[in-house]
């Protein structure tokens, strides 16, 4: 986060990491302020070490009165990270990519794309078991 320009402060925003899973890949985790954590929810999706990141707020938040925040949130500079979210946001800007052969795999189509320009997401829509790719992609 401080290297996408995410911190609103010096130091480390992860106040704590109570709760770590290593078998089912998940852990909990606490932010120092309200903005930090919905600049946080930006890598929701991103690919890291071979897995989407699920970043998600608790179960029970909406329960909870909402919390303001007094400052606005930074927008993450995931290109500077090198990362492509495989989270695309409806907008002008959006592509259908169609007659994809079945063969090429992800990374494969991603260093065609990059020919024509930077990726901000990328999306490789596949069957339901998440290996065989259906020939289409945004």
């Amino acid at each position: 986060m401080q290297e996408a320009g995410g911190c609103l402060e010096e130091g480390n925003p992860v106040l704590n990491s109570s709760f770590v899973n290593l078998d089912k890949r998940f852990m909990f985790v606490e932010v120092r302020s309200v903005e930090e954590t919905t600049c946080l929810m930006q890598l929701d999706g991103v690919k890291y070490r071979n897995h989407n990141l699920k970043i998600k707020r608790p179960v029970d938040y909406e329960k909870n009165p909402m919390v303001e925040g007094e400052r606005s949130v930074p927008r993450l500079n995931l290109a500077k990270l090198g990362i492509v979210s495989t989270q695309v946001d409806d907008s002008d800007l959006k592509l259908y990519i169609g007659g994809l052969s079945l063969n090429m795999n992800e990374d494969q189509i991603k260093k065609v794309l990059m020919r024509y320009g930077q990726l901000k997401s990328f999306c490789l829509v596949k069957e339901k078991d998440d290996i065989v790719s259906k020939g289409y992609a945004f």
